[in-house]
């Protein structure tokens, strides 16, 4: 591998050293024009941050409609399962002011159980409500 870098080397080299010599004054008119305006250095930096952060905005949102229409032609079931991941991803991003809300929710919720007689009692309640659904359709069905 060496053999060959030294050899890609000697052909090229001799190449690359000519065409900056014709160059060199270029490159030395524009370090002397970029040391001469660093303030416009600065807003065409500014400048470039900003195009890149539109283009970068402009590429999410994209990605968000196809997403979007993309979603729009799935099943119910596929809609569903994305908007819980879609809101369950809001409500991480903003927990600092959805948490309070949603403790104080749970706090009510959890004293309803509390006076039917716990989480196992409430579950049991609804297994039994399941049961007996699915058990009626079948009969319905049949």
């Amino acid at each position: 591998m060496h053999v060959a870098s030294v050899s890609i080397e000697s052909i090229f080299l001799p190449s690359i050293i000519e065409a900056t010599k014709e160059i060199q004054p270029l490159i030395e008119q524009f370090r002397t024009w970029v040391k001469a305006n660093p303030e416009l250095i600065k807003s065409f930096a500014k400048w470039g941050a900003y195009l890149l952060e539109t283009a970068t905005a402009v590429g999410i949102i994209t990605r968000a409609f196809r997403l979007f229409n993309s979603v729009m032609k799935m099943s119910k079931l596929g809609k569903l399962v994305t908007l819980m991941v879609i809101g369950g991803g809001l409500i991480v991003d903003n927990w600092e002011t959805i948490g309070p809300i949603v403790k104080a929710v749970w706090r009510d919720i959890d004293g309803v159980i509390q006076a039917i007689g716990g989480l196992e009692t409430v579950l049991a309640g609804i297994l039994i409500f399941v049961t007996t659904k699915w058990a009626v359709d079948m009969v319905k069905s049949i």
